[in-house]
């Protein structure tokens, strides 16, 4: 093969593959933003804002709302997931991890919120730890498939906010100033709980 047709080959070769790559993502989805290299797509973007959508409608707020006001919403909408997916992006740059229990509790409360109490009921701490009943975990499963997610997808996404919770508790520890004056003796770890003279 001579140098031009190895030279054709290839580039048709290149545009046969970024051609399956579109055609492969649109498959999947438009991309609305690109964020260091990880999209946010179209269609995650359309669930938040059905979200937003239903919410107001459960709430006082179920008034017009006016083109203006959507704009600057749907605009807001798309600021916060650009910021959730930097803080994520450097969460895991950071490396942090999210013990096994955290993870457990973070669903746990999410699930809670389809547990069936009686009225005026407060929730108790076996109530919250208990287990979905039938009832309740059909509820749960039918927001999952309204939100097009799986249960691994959930677990995944409660693990990405905790992260982002250590990013941003590091950073606010961080800014602290130290409860001590330099030159203050910092207690040691043995020493905490006991009674001081």
């Amino acid at each position: 093969m001579n140098r031009i047709s190895r030279h054709v080959a290839l580039g048709t070769a290149a545009l046969l593959i970024s051609f399956l790559a579109i055609t492969h993502a649109e498959l999947i989805g438009k991309i609305l933003a690109t964020i260091n290299g990880e999209p946010i797509y179209l269609s995650e973007y359309d669930r938040n804002w059905g979200a937003i959508v239903e919410q107001r409608k459960k709430t006082s707020l179920n008034g017009e709302m006016t083109p203006e006001m959507e704009r600057g919403q749907k605009k807001m909408l798309l600021d916060q997931m650009i910021e959730e997916k930097l803080l994520l992006q450097e969460a895991k740059k950071k490396n942090l991890k999210v013990q096994k229990r955290q993870l457990e509790e973070g669903m746990m409360q999410v699930k809670s919120r389809f547990k069936v109490l009686p009225p005026g009921a407060k929730p108790s701490k076996e109530e919250f730890e208990r287990e979905l009943t039938p009832k309740e975990n059909a509820e749960f499963q039918k927001e999952l498939r309204k939100q097009d997610i799986s249960e691994k997808e959930f677990t995944t996404k409660i693990e990405g906010q905790l992260q982002v919770m250590q990013l941003t508790e590091l950073g606010v520890k961080g800014k602290l100033p130290s409860p001590f004056k330099d030159g203050d003796k910092v207690p040691e770890e043995e020493d905490q709980g006991k009674p001081r003279d």
